[in-house]
């Protein structure tokens, strides 16, 4: 008895340790210094997205060329697919997903300000709270809990911030506010470190 008992917690050690580092590996990628069209990479991803999107009417009010962030581009097309999947998941039937981009002024600092809302499920006022935490997941038949635990990490580490809120359209609103940079000429002064 002893015995299996010492195997189990040797186990669950083993697995908490492989548990963290898988964790601490998908959620702390380096990142990158380019300058991208918020945008256009939200435009790109939600073109990718058309297949599984075919009963959802998408409202985009996105401008290219307006949205300059400084970001690794992978990273946040990785945030914004997450985000773009969990609203269509939330929805059984045909559905609306709003996209919608602006400039949001706090604290001093201007932000460009990603808006994702569906018409779905929602999220329960309960769960808001515990939404970025690893392995929380409701009512979904896929998924392991850790696209927004990673989503908030990713943003973080690009100096933003995301929340969640209710959606005007009944569901879900995901915020994503990442720091305002000048246009694409500024990618000199960034990679020079002026």
């Amino acid at each position: 008895m002893q015995v299996s008992l010492g195997a189990i917690r040797r186990n669950a050690v083993r697995a908490g340790n492989i548990t963290d580092t898988l964790l601490n590996r998908a959620a702390d990628p380096p990142v990158g210094k380019e300058i991208c069209d918020f945008a256009r990479l939200t435009l790109d991803c939600l073109h990718f997205l058309r297949p599984r999107m075919k009963k959802i009417t998408p409202k985009k009010q996105l401008e290219p060329e307006k949205y300059w962030i400084q970001c690794d581009e992978s990273q946040i097309q990785q945030v914004l697919i997450n985000l773009l999947l969990n609203a269509v998941e939330s929805m059984k039937r045909n559905g609306v997903i709003r996209v919608a981009l602006a400039v949001h002024e706090q604290d001093g600092a201007a932000w460009n300000r990603l808006r994702i809302e569906d018409n779905g499920s929602g999220i329960r006022d309960a769960d808001k709270p515990f939404v970025f935490d690893p392995f929380f997941t409701r009512d979904k038949k896929e998924g392991k809990g850790l696209g927004l635990f990673v989503a908030e990490r990713i943003i973080t580490k690009h100096g933003g911030r995301i929340t969640v809120a209710d959606a005007d359209l009944g569901g879900a609103a995901m915020i994503v506010d990442l720091p305002r940079v000048g246009g694409a000429d500024a990618n000199s002064s960034i990679d020079s470190g002026r």
